[in-house]
């Protein structure tokens, strides 16, 4: 009996601790490790003021300030409690078999998926960016890794419709919170010092595009609450009307009748708190001008509408919903294509950012769709390269730069770290090794939302089904124009827990159709309800070691000791170490030395996520070093030295690290002329232009080199050349253009004030 009481309290506990992580998991839009404008302080001098400065910021602020505030606390502070609660999982499903993960193909692809990454990554150009990514991204295969636990800890503990709905109105408030920020941020109204005015609000999320995922996952979910609150049995009643009833029984019956009336005014409550947050996330929506999440809710709405002709009860609905679709449709080609220039639409851009962004798809200066369509061709391209195992995770940038054409370039130097089109990245990262179990994945999420739906024809959450299934079309329509990101991917993850939830009890019950009420469990089914066999429930591994335990007398719970052991170690090495580094980069300050000593500092800090910072670095050392003493250039250049050495080890086909490389070797050059660092800054741009021949940074690199050498000719071959294949890209290279033409004709004038004409060189032609 004692040990049935303690199983049961092991078994609650670990439960309540894990829902908790999973209710905080979702705050994650939220996070921001940012320092509010330095003009909110009053700078103090003397160590001791500066100290109380100091904490005083960090209290102000929540207690950090990180490199890509928007990013970096987001996701270490989901990966903290993903690595409790999966530890504490890991006891659950040890003593209590009902909390395993049952026959489930959405998390066997997924692992395939995650399988496929981890050899893409080691076969691909640096295993380091696939593993970590970088501090402005924080993705990799080491999220992958976080997100597959948290999926599958979610799918398994919560366990029926009515935890799912707290789940849901939970993310609903969260995403409620985001909305009104960037709606206040939006009418200039500070809730938080960073929160200023923007055209394009980003809340706390840091980008209209992020803040319009969010939305769009969230009113289809709305939508599902919402006409789920029509779709609830009521409790049956018969007033008690019955002769010869008992005064208990009637007593009885009235309270029933009262807990009947105070349902219903829930009900009532639920439906308008769902409308207000529909209403609030579609403003937000519009603020945000994400184009995609607009295209994302309308391919959900689309969705729904489809499903319900198909399979709804009243197919009128649906009709009558997909022409009011089709004619919203053709407003709106009209409204942007005849009256696009009219005084209407011109007003509503110049109020509504959605309607602004829409509009750009006709503007000759918008080149953010141009640019999208060139990181798609890119991709691709280097699909073509590297078609089995691709790239590897998180180094599209490497593809993207080695095949980027000079043709492309617009009005300014623009690089893609993401393809901006999920199945694009997939499939030039990973290649066909990854792509087949990411699509895999996918179809099969839709294949199941489609059984779901057509199983629940006759049951009573069937337009809530079909909504959230619109949610997960939405989400992935949306991602086709855009990348995961925590505040994101968390959307992502809860709608995938939810489907693999449907799908063990899909798989539980092959009755399918007649046994699913409304998802009310993936638990595993009786043997009277079910036809699953008993073979399948033999003890396995985990069963006979827990039985083994038992005979040696180990006390129930002696795993919790080594698991609370992983989870330190994950927690520190995982989380708290990348997350500490990037607080120290960020620390302020005004003096040289401690600059540089806050740079080494956090590059020692978590080497692996080091290479953002000591890029960094070598800017610092290359732009401060004229003004240096020979002192400090000298301990500058030991550990520029230093670190590059390590930085091509991290990424040896990363040619921004050689370019920075070059410009501090060329520096040095210039102050050491009889030294070899002008020849190694030449090897250094010229590996640059190996990895990236037609980036216009590492062309300016090049020709500022040959000028240092003095080879005043190949310098103006190589604008000539780049030129020769984009003439817009001229006003890049005018203060080159300049100084090359003062070499070679010193008596022409070269303010335009002085000419006629600005000079040119001789492969311009005069215009």
């Amino acid at each position: 009996m004692a040990t049935q009481t303690w199983d049961k309290t092991l078994r609650n506990t670990l439960l309540l601790v894990i829902g908790a992580g999973i209710f905080l998991i979702l705050l994650i839009p939220l996070i921001v490790t940012a320092w509010p404008p330095e003009a909110v302080f009053t700078q103090l001098e003397g160590p001791a003021e500066q100290f109380g400065n100091h904490v005083f910021q960090r209290i102000f602020s929540g207690g950090f300030n990180t490199f890509f505030p928007y990013i970096v606390g987001k996701a270490v502070y989901g990966r903290i409690i993903i690595e409790v609660i999966f530890g504490l999982w890991l006891v659950l499903a040890f003593r209590f078999p009902e909390y395993r993960l049952r026959r489930s193909w959405i998390m066997a692809l997924f692992a395939l998926f995650l399988g496929a990454s981890l050899i893409a990554g080691l076969t691909g150009v640096s295993i380091n960016r696939s593993l970590w990514s970088t501090y402005e991204r924080m993705q990799g295969i080491i999220d992958l890794l976080h997100w597959f636990a948290f999926t599958l800890v979610v799918a398994t503990v919560i366990r029926d419709f009515k935890h799912w709905r707290w789940l849901w109105h939970a993310n609903l408030v969260v995403a409620l919170v985001v909305a009104l920020l960037g709606i206040g941020q939006y009418l200039r109204i500070e809730f938080m010092t960073y929160l200023t005015y923007i055209e394009r609000i980003e809340s706390t999320v840091g980008n209209p595009v992020y803040v319009g995922a969010i939305m769009t996952v969230n009113i289809l979910v709305a939508a599902a609450l919402y006409v789920g609150t029509f779709e609830e049995r009521n409790v049956p009643s018969d007033g008690g009307a019955q002769a010869g009833m008992s005064r208990r029984r009637r007593k009885a019956l009235r309270m029933e009748q009262l807990r009947g009336d105070n349902r219903e005014f829930a009900r009532i409550a639920w439906r308008a708190f769902y409308v207000f947050v529909i209403a609030i996330c579609l403003w937000a929506l519009f603020l945000a001008g994400a184009r995609g999440a607009l295209f994302g809710l309308a391919a959900g709405v689309i969705a729904f509408l489809g499903m319900y002709v198909l399979w709804g009860r009243m197919k009128w609905v649906g009709y009558a919903g997909l022409g009011g679709m089709a004619l919203l449709g053709l407003v709106a080609v009209l409204f942007f294509t005849v009256g696009l220039n009219s005084s209407l639409v011109q007003r509503l851009a110049n109020n509504i950012p959605i309607v602004r962004e829409l509009t750009k798809f006709d503007d000759e200066q918008e080149n953010s769709v141009t640019s999208r369509w060139v990181s798609v061709r890119m991709g691709l391209k280097g699909f073509a390269q590297r078609p089995i195992t691709g790239w590897g995770p998180e180094n599209f940038s490497v593809a993207y730069d080695r095949n980027f054409p000079a043709s492309s370039f617009s009005a300014g130097v623009e690089s893609f770290d993401q393809a901006h089109s999920k199945p694009v990245e997939v499939l030039t990262t990973t290649g066909i090794l990854g792509f087949l179990p990411w699509a895999a994945m996918w179809l099969y999420i839709f294949w199941v939302l489609v059984r779901v739906v057509r199983a629940n024809r006759k049951m009573p959450l069937q337009m809530f089904t079909m909504f959230m299934a619109a949610g997960v079309v939405g989400y992935f329509v949306q991602n086709l124009f855009l990348f995961d990101t925590p505040a994101t991917g968390l959307q992502l993850y809860l709608l995938l827990a939810f489907v693999v939830g449907m799908e063990i009890r899909m798989h539980a019950a092959p009755e399918f159709s007649d046994a699913v009420e409304g998802l009310e469990t993936n638990a595993a089914p009786s043997n009277k309800d079910s036809k699953v066999s008993d073979t399948k429930l033999r003890p396995g591994f985990v069963d006979r070691a827990r039985a083994w335990m038992d005979r040696m007398d180990m006390p129930a719970g002696v795993e919790l000791g080594p698991v609370i052991i992983l989870i330190v170690f994950a927690t520190v090495f995982l989380s708290v170490k990348p997350f500490n580094a990037a607080d120290v980069a960020a620390e302020p300050t005004r003096s040289w030395e401690v600059q540089l000593a806050i740079y080494e500092a956090a590059i020692e800090g978590f080497p692996p996520l080091a290479n953002e910072i000591r890029l960094r670095e070598f800017s610092f050392v290359a732009v401060t070093w004229f003004q240096l003493d020979p002192a400090r250039q000298e301990l500058g250049l030991a550990e520029v030295e230093q670190e590059f050495e390590r930085a091509k080890r991290a990424e040896p086909e990363q040619w921004r690290v050689y370019l920075a490389v070059a410009a501090v070797f060329q520096n040095v050059g210039l102050t050491l002329p009889d030294s070899d660092y002008t020849a190694r800054a030449r090897v250094n741009v010229e590996k640059a232009k190996e990895l990236a021949p037609e980036r216009i940074e590492v062309n300016r690199a090049l020709v500022q080199q040959y000028l240092r050498e003095d080879n005043i000719a190949d310098a103006e071959g190589v604008i000539c050349d780049y030129l020769e294949k984009n003439r817009k890209a001229r006003s890049q290279f005018v203060d080159l253009i300049d100084l090359i033409v003062a070499l070679n004709a010193p008596e022409i004038p070269l303010d335009p004030a002085e000419a006629d004409e600005r000079p040119m060189l001789d492969c311009e032609p005069q215009e």
